[in-house]
């Protein structure tokens, strides 16, 4: 449990780093290339998740929150019009594998 909330901070610490270090560049960049940049992280995210086997594994957990952390900023980046983000997001639940 102790991973999950390390990883999750870890993702939160990042993004924050992230757009703190590069706030100059970030606005001079279109915003297609921010959302970009979020779809290849739910990319990324999604091709881990979906090479572990579902359970309540902490492997499992780690990533499906991964996963939705990666979702969410992908919808605050670029949006989810149709939902289909926030569909999936839901989908996974409370990634314990129940």
């Amino acid at each position: 449990m102790k991973k999950v909330i390390v990883s999750s901070f870890t993702f939160c610490l990042l993004f924050i780093l992230v757009t703190a270090c590069n706030e100059d560049k970030l606005e001079d960049e279109p915003a297609n290339t921010q959302c970009e940049l979020a779809i290849q992280e739910v990319d990324k995210a999604k091709l881990k998740f979906d090479a572990i086997e579902p359970g309540a594994t902490e492997a499992f957990v780690t990533a499906c929150k991964t996963y939705k952390n990666a979702l969410g900023f992908q919808i605050f980046t670029c949006g989810d019009t149709n939902g289909k983000l926030k569909t999936i997001i839901n989908d996974l639940g409370n990634c314990l594998g129940n």
